[in-house]
């Protein structure tokens, strides 16, 4: 059984002020890498409760030799409300996603637990805690970037008060789409 653990990015300084979507060079807040930290902490313990993992290569060793005996479980950084507590992707029947492998050309990925990132500078430093922890190389995966918001990307929310578009595609996210971009039945669909 392969278990799928979603996990959205940290705090950054337009978290609920600005529609970021795929806007470029979007670094975690200091709360961001603080929650980051204390995400990746208590999903390594979970993953691997029995292990001590600290920077030394030999402490690091055993959780090696495990990652290739575990079941295959992939990590996804995703936009976060709040950490640290990650929750298991639900059973039922949700559409879910098959994404293809990915290797960052220097790691050959090891069967076993992997962390897997969107191309966005906030989710790639979300994952960096953990993939350090769990000794891992982070694989960036497109399958699992931001919704594009078109023309939407990186304006206020403020902005869309009094916008029609705006309230269209919220009444209709599945099938409605931002000027420029993509529906969420599409970013599903991918």
């Amino acid at each position: 059984m392969r278990r799928v653990f979603l996990v959205r990015h940290a705090s950054h300084d337009r978290l609920g002020k600005v529609l970021c979507g795929r806007m470029p060079d979007v670094s975690l807040s200091a709360r961001g890498r603080a929650e980051a930290e204390a995400m990746a902490t208590a999903l390594a313990r979970r993953l691997a409760p029995d292990l001590h993992t600290s920077p030394t290569e030999q402490d690091r060793a055993p959780l090696l030799a495990l990652a290739g005996r575990r079941e295959e479980i992939e990590l996804a950084q995703h936009e976060a409300p709040r950490y640290p507590l990650p929750a298991a992707y639900p059973q039922g029947g949700e559409e879910r996603t098959r994404l293809a492998p990915v290797s960052d050309g220097e790691r050959t990925p090891r069967s076993g637990i992997r962390v897997l990132s969107s191309p966005q500078t906030r989710t790639r430093e979300t994952a960096a805690p953990l993939a350090q922890k769990l000794a891992a190389a982070i694989e960036i995966a497109d399958e699992i970037d931001e919704i594009e918001f078109g023309a939407w990307t990186g304006r206020a929310f403020a902005e869309f008060d009094s916008d029609p578009a705006w309230v269209a595609w919220n009444a209709e996210r599945a099938t409605a789409r931002p000027p420029g971009g993509e529906s969420m039945g599409e970013a599903q669909a991918r």
